[in-house]
Parts: C-alpha cells; sequence; structure tokens
C-alpha cells in the first residue's frame, strides 16, 4: 500500500460560502469576549515594504487567487482572467482561446499547485482540473470520477499534495478523490483512509515525516488514519491513543488544518461569533494555544482562510482582512497593517493565497488589488519618526540633524524645530532625564560631538552651544557675544580637546579648553583663514590630528589646530590633486589612513594623501540629487546620502546600489551632514521628518552567488521560438531570412539587483549591458555561426556562470558552397558555349568567305573567259572589220573594269574592319557620289539610322550591297533621272525604294533588267521581295529585305 502525506497549497477555501453566520450583537461579542482569553496584543500594525503587481503593470485581472514557483524559477499567477508566468522581468498570459483546443477551458483559475514531478497543476473554478505543460504552454484536462457530477462544479474543492508524490482533490463535505497515474483520472475510495460513508470531511492533510493523515470531519473532530498500521483513530475509537483526540473529543469541529515544522498542529474552529485559533504541540502532547482569536485588534467581522509557514519557521494567517504574523516570544499574531499610506503599502479585502519563493520573497494574492510581494528578511531599514511634545501631540516633521549614543546606550537626535530627544536600544522615545533641557523642548540642535573624555557631549545649537556631563545628567548653555546669536551647525573636538566650531554665515571659531576652563567665553577666538562670512557644513577631525572644514562656497580647508596653519585648500581655482568640480563641499570622510572622500552637491572624489592624487567616483548620471552626507561601514562600503536616495557604493570597481522607499525608506530625502556611525556599526541618517537606523552588515547583497542568466524568449523576424526546444538543442539553425533576432532572458530573481551582460561572438567585441527590460535586440545578422553569451555579475563585481546558445544563420542558396560550384559549372559551361559558338561563328565566317572566295573565282573566271573569247574575235576581227574589233575590245575593258569592282567589292566585304551596316553604306555613299560625277545625274539617298545600327552577318551585308549598288547602276543605265533614295527599317525589314523620272527611261530594258535570271536568283537567297511601279512620268522600285 502507498503511504501518503499532504503539502497544503494556500488557496482561498472559500469560507465565506460554506459557513454562513448571523452577526451577532455588540452585547453578545463583549460577553464573548469577557470570557476568552484575548491573547492578541493591541496591535499598532507591522509595516513591511511591498511591491504592487496589478493591472497596470502586467497583471491581466486585479483579482488574483493562486501563486506558485516552479523548479526553474519563474512564477505562475492564477485569477479571474487566466494564467501568468512571470519571470521576474515580463509577464506571459495563457487564456481560453476558442480556435486553440490546447488552451485553459476556461479562465478563472481557482488553484495551482506543482507536484514532485514539477508539473503545473491548474484547477479551474468551473471544475475542471489539468497539467499545464510549461514547456510547450499547452493545457491537458484531466478527468474526475466522483458520485454526483455536480459536486466537482458547484462544490469547494482544493487540490493537496503528500510527500510521496500523491495528489488528492477534496471536495469540501462530499468526497475525497485520489489521483490515479495509470489512469489518468481522479476517483473516489473511502476505504483508502478508512473513511466512513456518513463522514463530512471538513480537512484533510498529512503529518509530515510520518504516515499520518489528518481528517476533520463534521461533529466527530479529528480522524488520524495511519498508512502504516492501518489503523483509523477518532473519536470513540482512539485505537493508536491520540492525545489531541482525547483532548478534544467530539466538541469541536477543526478546519484549516497545517502542521508546522516544530509538529505542532495549527487549526481553526468556527464557534458562533468568531473563527478562533488553535495550535496544540503534537511532541509535548499538550495544547499551545486556545481559543485564540483576532476580534480584539480587527473589531470587526473577519475571516481566517488557512495558515502558512515560511522557510525560516515563521507562521502567518491569511484571510478576509487578515494578514498576520505568530510571535514566537508573546505567542501572539502580529496584524500586517492594512490600508494605503505610501505605493508601498498594501490595501486587501481578501488575501486569497501565500506563497513563499526560493529568495524568501513572500508573495500575496488578493481580490482585489492583484499580487504582492515582500520580504520580511530583508527589511533592513528601520524609520524612526518622532512626536511633538509641546502642545497637541502629533508627528513631528523637524528634519533630525545629529546623532549620538551615550554611555548608557542610548542615542541622544536633534531635530530642527521640534526639539532634542532620547532613543532607547529599538527605537522607542523615552525621556531626556538631562538637567538644563526639558523633556518638552523646542530646542534646534545641529551637531552632537561626543568628547574623548567619554562623559561630555558637544551639541551645537541655534544659538549657541551645549555641554552634556552624562555623569552628572546635566547641560549647561554657553551663547558668547561673540557668536552674536548666530547658529553653530557644526562641532568637533580636536586632540587637545579645543573645540572648532562652524556658523551659519559667520566662519570658524575656536574654543581653547585651557582659556576657557573657568570662563567658557574665554576661550573663543576667531579662525582668521576661514572667510568670515563662509556657512560651515562640516567638520571633522581625522587620524593625523588634522581639521577638516567643509565650507558652502569656498571649498575644504584643512587645518593643523596647533598651528592654525592651512595645510591644504581644496576648491573649483586650486589646481592638480586639489581642483573640485565646485566650491560647495557637502561633506568629508576620513577612509583609511590614506584615503580621503570629499563630497560637492553632486559629486564625490577620493584624495589619496600619500601619493597626493585624486579622481571622481560615479558622474551625475549615477548619482541622482544633491550630496547630503557619506559614512564608511565596517566591511568599508561607502554610503552616501542624497536628497533623493541612499547609495552604497563599492570603491573597487565604483559599483552604486541605490536604496530608496522600494526598500523600505519611508522618505529617501535626506538633510546635510545628518549622519552618524554607531559603535556596534549601525548607520544613522536623518532626512525629512525621520531618520533611519540599519546594519550594513546584514545588507550582505552578494551573499549569494550571482545566478545564471537564463534566456526566456526568443523571436526571430518577429516570430517567436519555443526556447525550451531551443534550449535542449547543441545549435539552433536558423534560415538566411531569420537573421533579426530578438532575446528575452532574466536572471529568475525577483528582487535581488545584478546586472546582465550579454555578448554575441562573432559581432560584439566587448560585452554589453542590457537594459532594464532584459532583452537584446541584433536587427541584421550576415550568415554565418555565432554564440551569444550571458552572465551576470553582482553589485562587487562577482560574474556568476556564462549560459551559451549557438547560433547558425544558413547562407541564401545563392551563398552556399554548392551555389558557389553550380556558378563555377555553369560558367564553365557557360565560357565552353560561348567558345564553341565563337568557333562556329569562326567557322561559318570562314566559310562565308570561303563561299565569298568561290563566288569571286568563279566571276573573275567567267569574266576572263569572256575577256578570252572577246578578245580572240577582236583579233580575229583586227585586220578583216576594225570597227567590231574595236566594239569586242570596248566590252573588253567593260568586262575587266567590272571585274575589278567586283573584285574590289568583295575584298572589302571581307574585311574585319569593315564588318558593319554603316560601312556599307558609307561606301554606297562613296559609289553614288562617283557615279554622279560620271554620268552627270542627281541622286539623293536617305538612309534610316536604325538601318546604320544593324547587326548582320557578314553573307547577307555582302547581298543586301550588292543588290543596292547593282540597282543604282542599272536603273541610271536605263536612263533614269533625279533619283530618290531611300533605305529604312520597318518592323524588321529592311526597305529600299528608288523613285525617280522615268521621261528618258528605257522601260524595256529596266524591265529586262528587273526580270532577269540572275537578279532572281539573288532576292531568293535572302528572301528579299521586289516591285516595280511606274507611273507616266515617274517610276517606283521597292525591295523588302527580311532580317528574319
Amino acid at each position: 500500500m502507498n503511504c501518503y502525506s499532504f503539502k497544503k497549497v494556500f488557496v482561498n477555501f472559500d469560507c465565506k460560502t460554506s459557513r454562513l453566520f448571523t452577526k451577532p450583537g455588540l452585547l453578545g461579542v463583549l460577553i464573548f469576549l469577557s470570557g476568552t482569553c484575548l491573547w492578541c496584543q493591541p496591535n499598532t500594525g507591522l509595516q513591511f515594504t511591498f511591491k504592487n503587481f496589478n493591472n497596470t503593470n502586467g497583471l491581466i485581472s486585479n483579482h488574483t487567487n493562486a501563486v506558485v514557483q516552479d523548479a526553474e524559477g519563474f512564477l505562475w499567477i492564477g485569477g479571474t482572467d487566466g494564467l501568468q508566468r512571470y519571470d521576474g522581468v515580463r509577464f506571459r498570459n495563457f487564456r481560453n482561446s476558442a480556435s486553440d483546443s490546447n488552451s485553459l477551458p476556461s479562465n478563472t483559475v481557482a488553484q495551482l499547485m506543482i507536484d514532485h514531478q514539477n508539473r503545473l497543476w491548474v484547477l479551474l473554478a468551473d471544475g475542471h482540473v489539468g497539467i499545464f505543460d510549461t514547456k510547450k504552454f499547452s493545457f491537458k484536462t484531466m478527468k474526475i470520477n466522483t458520485r454526483d457530477p455536480n459536486d466537482i462544479v458547484f462544490g469547494n474543492k482544493r487540490l493537496i499534495k503528500d510527500e510521496w508524490g500523491n495528489v488528492f482533490m477534496l471536495i469540501w463535505k462530499k468526497e475525497l478523490l485520489h489521483w490515479q497515474e495509470e489512469k489518468q483520472a481522479f476517483s473516489g475510495d473511502n476505504k483508502l483512509f478508512g473513511i466512513r460513508d456518513s463522514w463530512k470531511i471538513e480537512d484533510f492533510y498529512p503529518e509530515p515525516g510520518t504516515h499520518k493523515y489528518w481528517i476533520a470531519v463534521t461533529d466527530l473532530g479529528f480522524a488520524v488514519y495511519n498508512a502504516g498500521t492501518g489503523n483509523t483513530s477518532y473519536y470513540g475509537n482512539n485505537i493508536e491513543k491520540e492525545k489531541i483526540i482525547d483532548v478534544y473529543g467530539n466538541t469541536i469541529k477543526p478546519y484549516n488544518l497545517h502542521f508546522d515544522r516544530q509538529g505542532r498542529l495549527w487549526f481553526q474552529y468556527w464557534e458562533t461569533v468568531i473563527p478562533l485559533i488553535y495550535c496544540f504541540d503534537l511532541p509535548h502532547k499538550k495544547p499551545l494555544i486556545e481559543r485564540g482569536e483576532m476580534l480584539s485588534q480587527l473589531g470587526s467581522y473577519h475571516e481566517i482562510y488557512s495558515f502558512f509557514e515560511q522557510g525560516n519557521g515563521d507562521i502567518w494567517i491569511r484571510g478576509t482582512k487578515i494578514l498576520a504574523r505568530f510571535n514566537e516570544h508573546t505567542r501572539t499574531f502580529e496584524m500586517v497593517k492594512n490600508g494605503y499610506t505610501n505605493s508601498f503599502s498594501i490595501e486587501y479585502d481578501n488575501i486569497t493565497c501565500l506563497t513563499e519563493d526560493r529568495e524568501q520573497n513572500i508573495w500575496v494574492s488578493t481580490n482585489n488589488n492583484g499580487l504582492y510581494s515582500f520580504n520580511p528578511a530583508e527589511e533592513h531599514f528601520i524609520n524612526v519618526t518622532h512626536d511633538v511634545r509641546i502642545g497637541k501631540k502629533r508627528k513631528g516633521y523637524g528634519n533630525p540633524l545629529c546623532f549620538v549614543q551615550l554611555r548608557d546606550k542610548t542615542v541622544l537626535s536633534g531635530a530642527w524645530g521640534d526639539g532634542l530627544y532620547r532613543y532607547d536600544s529599538i527605537w522607542n522615545e523615552i525621556p531626556l532625564q538631562i538637567r538644563g533641557i526639558p523633556d518638552k523642548n523646542l530646542h534646534v540642535i545641529w551637531d552632537i560631538f561626543a568628547s574623548r573624555d567619554s562623559n561630555t557631549i558637544w551639541m551645537s545649537g541655534q544659538p549657541g552651544i551645549w555641554r552634556y556631563d552624562q555623569q552628572q545628567k546635566s547641560a549647561s548653555f554657553y551663547n558668547p557675544a561673540v557668536f552674536r546669536n548666530r547658529t553653530v551647525r557644526q562641532v568637533a573636538e580636536d586632540k587637545q580637546g579645543n573645540l572648532w566650531l562652524g556658523l551659519q554665515g559667520y566662519g570658524v571659531f575656536k574654543w581653547d579648553a585651557q582659556k576657557g576652563k573657568d570662563k567658557f567665553e574665554n576661550g573663543i577666538e576667531r579662525v582668521t583663514s576661514i572667510s568670515a562670512s563662509q556657512t560651515v557644513s562640516k567638520i571633522i577631525k581625522d587620524t593625523k590630528g588634522y581639521i577638516w572644514i567643509c565650507m558652502s562656497s569656498d571649498g575644504l580647508v584643512v587645518l593643523d589646530p596647533e598651528t592654525g596653519k592651512t595645510v591644504l585648500k581644496f576648491s573649483a581655482g586650486s589646481t592638480g590633486a586639489y581642483r573640485l568640480p565646485e566650491d560647495g563641499v557637502s561633506s568629508v570622510l576620513e577612509y583609511d589612513d590614506s584615503l580621503m572622500v570629499i563630497t560637492t552637491s553632486t559629486r564625490a572624489i577620493i584624495y589619496n594623501r600619500y601619493t597626493k592624487t585624486s579622481k571622481i567616483l560615479g558622474n551625475e548620471q549615477i548619482i541622482s540629487g544633491y550630496i547630503s552626507s557619506v559614512e564608511r561601514d565596517d566591511h568599508g562600503y561607502l554610503w552616501i546620502s542624497t536628497t533623493t536616495g541612499l547609495y552604497r557604493v563599492t570603491l573597487q570597481n565604483k559599483m552604486f546600489v541605490l536604496y530608496d522607499r522600494r526598500d523600505g525608506i519611508a522618505n529617501e530625502e535626506f538633510s546635510l551632514a545628518a549622519s552618524y556611525h554607531m559603535p556596534d556599526g549601525k548607520l544613522l541618517f536623518g532626512g525629512s521628518g525621520q531618520f533611519i537606523v540599519f546594519q550594513p552588515n546584514t545588507i550582505d547583497i552578494s551573499r549569494i552567488p550571482p545566478p545564471t542568466a537564463t534566456l526566456t524568449g526568443m523571436m526571430a523576424t518577429n516570430r517567436p521560438l519555443r526556447v525550451d526546444s531551443i534550449l535542449k538543442l547543441d545549435k539552433i539553425n536558423l534560415g538566411f531570412k531569420q537573421n533579426s533576432l530578438e532575446f528575452e532572458f532574466s536572471t529568475l530573481r525577483f528582487f535581488s539587483p545584478y546586472i546582465v551582460r550579454y555578448k554575441m561572438e562573432g559581432i560584439d567585441k566587448t560585452w554589453k549591458v542590457s537594459d532594464r527590460n532584459y532583452t537584446a535586440i541584433y536587427s541584421y545578422l550576415p550568415p554565418g555561426t555565432y554564440k551569444f553569451l550571458l552572465k551576470t555579475e553582482d553589485t562587487d563585481g562577482k560574474e556568476g556562470p556564462v549560459s551559451s546558445l549557438q547560433i547558425v544563420i544558413a547562407p541564401p542558396f545563392w551563398g552556399t558552397w554548392w551555389f558557389y560550384s553550380l556558378l563555377v559549372l555553369a560558367g564553365g559551361l557557360l565560357i565552353f558555349w560561348f567558345d564553341r559558338e565563337r568557333m562556329k561563328r569562326k567557322e561559318a565566317i570562314v566559310k562565308m568567305r570561303t563561299e565569298i572566295a568561290a563566288n569571286l573565282h568563279e566571276e573573275i573566271n567567267k569574266a576572263l573567259n569572256n575577256i578570252n573569247i572577246l578578245s580572240e574575235m577582236a583579233r580575229l576581227k583586227a585586220g578583216q572589220n576594225t570597227p567590231k574589233a574595236v566594239e569586242y575590245i570596248e566590252q573588253i575593258h567593260s568586262k575587266s573594269h567590272n571585274m575589278i569592282i567586283a573584285m574590289d567589292d568583295i575584298l572589302w566585304n571581307i574585311d574585319p574592319e569593315n564588318d558593319s551596316m554603316s560601312k556599307a553604306i558609307d561606301r554606297l555613299r562613296e559609289y553614288i557620289d562617283a557615279l554622279k560625277n560620271r554620268q552627270g545625274v542627281q541622286i539623293d539617298l536617305m538612309v534610316d539610322k536604325k538601318v546604320e545600327h544593324l547587326k548582320l552577318n557578314m553573307q547577307l551585308r555582302q547581298s543586301i550591297f550588292r543588290l543596292f549598288k547593282g540597282g543604282i547602276s542599272n536603273f541610271i543605265k536605263t536612263g533614269a533621272l533625279n533619283c530618290q533614295i531611300d533605305i529604312s527599317l520597318e518592323k524588321n525589314n529592311i526597305v529600299y525604294t528608288v523613285e525617280f523620272d522615268n521621261s528618258k527611261t528605257d522601260l524595256q530594258l529596266l524591265n529586262n533588267l528587273l526580270k532577269r535570271q540572275e537578279l532572281e536568283q539573288w532576292l531568293n537567297e535572302i528572301h528579299a521581295k521586289l516591285s516595280n511601279e511606274t507611273h507616266t512620268s515617274r517610276s517606283v522600285i521597292t525591295l523588302v529585305i527580311p532580317l528574319k
């Protein structure tokens, strides 16, 4: 049999709907209180510093019901409008979506629970229960087998787990269900815990460290099931002699059971008037608290929902109008003040859940004001206020200006305008008990200095100076005439017991202890090295005996108290290490035997007395407000107060940490020179209407190693990627279009201050500091392999582990090696093709030229044959028929001339320099000009520019040239006059048009020339068409030559 144990999850059990009571009258309440142990002490209200999350800064609803933290550190919050995840920086929302079957079935989350497998259980108000996958962000509904399905819908229900990994669901007063992993369902089994069918279960809770399960039963009291023995003990059947059953029997109706780490059982019992609190000490078998009530503190109706135990053992209760912590010493619950006082207070109607994260922060969910968080262990600052004691008692608003601890460990403090006060060790106001100064006084004390004689306390006033004798408990007042009733702002004592007094607008005076021994006024003398018009803001004595005097408008002066001479002078007009950013000096502090800290209104300067060098600490952007005072704690940290906050400064790395009202400082406007270092290490800083006290040693920010920065979100080109899948991979591969990346990360720490640095190896040369949103954006990353690095750093400069993510951005296909290989291959093929085409063209040209040469050879051969025949005939006729011989010779001359011209045309055409249509047109013009001169005719040639730019092969160009030239020559032979020649380009055709005067033309000869067989052969070779239009006086010959 499995052993079971519960760990209660503190979610509202909805007592208001499960118990209805008639409010008793005032008399009934008084009677009840008179018979009840009023164990709750009158409460002024515990005050903590709360941080509030609501629907204005991330929450989707101000009504929250549950909050838990998973093993990774994420916070999960459930409310009326869905589920949210919080990583310390940003919220992510999960709600019901009709289009998503993996979303929540409904939005009202009643309870959240993390089981032993780190699964997030979600119980919805409508009865659905399931597991929400925190990686895939999907919800799986679990089956519930119950006797009455309406019980799960309308009944009060709660999830419970034990330390053995079991999960239960309690339906109040109806049924206890057990999660069966193998069936993936909740089922009822009363025999499992010896539960009787008639029992109405009020509560169910496992006893930690045992195999016992405690059951609160209506009208029966406690029932205890021991899984080890199988026995169930209850009133009338106390088999295992449980003492608590013997003590209470069935006289009470317990509910809201809770076991603390001391083995004590806390529970409640609602009597007829109010809820009562009980605590039974099981190890000692005796009641510890009985009939405890909260009415005496609240004075109104309230409900207590549950108990809650912190990791440090503190016990809390929550409910309607209740949030209280148990004081183990007084055995009382102390209420946390409920109501708005400032932006860091808490105000609520119902506390619906309490939980503690791994930083010991307590998260408080409410039904009306969202979610609050606070950390009692980190409440380092005590805010001490004072009351005005004269007239009507009220809160004092005068600024505390000075402090000193007396021999009896009490502390004196002077509040401007309100008087001198005395505090005990826990900062309660106590009577002054000083003769000469009434308890109710309005003396303005500006500075207090404890004399080296361990008895005298010097107090500078407005005006004059007080000497307080601690042993005699009496004070004497001195106001020398030389002071002219001026305010004495500062007082310090040197090694000889002399006083150095800084006045308001009246310079500095020295009081010689020997000269003023009998009469105080006799020891007063002005320090002439200080201007009489100066206002002194601070005076200190260092360990070497020198007096350091800060002035409001003349820098800082260091005096030798024995000679009164100026040893050093720091000012804006000084040079080297003694130059200050400004002349107004607010404070000075001896850090150690070599370093002095000097502060102006906005800057801090470190001066090294040995090396005689100085350096600026921080800048105006780091330090906000005007610097008021500075102190050094026992660990070497500097604490600098300003008019807007308190800074802790680490000198080694110049790290500044700001503390303000978010850290529990009620008012961070601090006063000039109002600070004090107590002998036990505590620091006091005075401010507006109050002063703060804290022990710096407890503010150990770096006590915990810096955490690992966690990648919580990633987007590629504005599309989110699943981080859980990414982190499982050795590297993430992205496409070339996914080169715009945005990273979201977090320390998963909710209050500890850490710096997060990031770096993209391959892009960034140095580490970058992230902004407050913990995001890093890279708008464009070229293809390549990168490594995104994250690391944290605490305020002491200690670095946390480096987390990394390798990213590979693939190049586009045209940037890959195989694409370049294909390009090379394609380039080679293209070159091969070009070369082959070039060779083909060369071969074609060679062939063409061969054909031209053959034609030339044929024409030459033909012409030579003709010449040969004609010359032979001319020889034969020379002696017989001289005119005929002359005719033959003339023909020989013509044939030889034509042959020479044809050869010249062919040789010109095959010359590469003439390989263009424009050259052919130029040659045609030359021929026409020669023809005009030789024949004495008018020939006009007009050529379209497009024709001149045509790219034609050699053979076509030769054929066209031959047709053009031959046509002009033949037209002139027929007697054509006034020829108009037009060569144009129309629709990819060369149109050659000749228009001429045919009045003297031999039309028969023209017709024969146009129809000769040789011409027809030439036209067919180039697919040209020839047309002839003859009119009365004009003829038009048109030749159309297609280019394709």
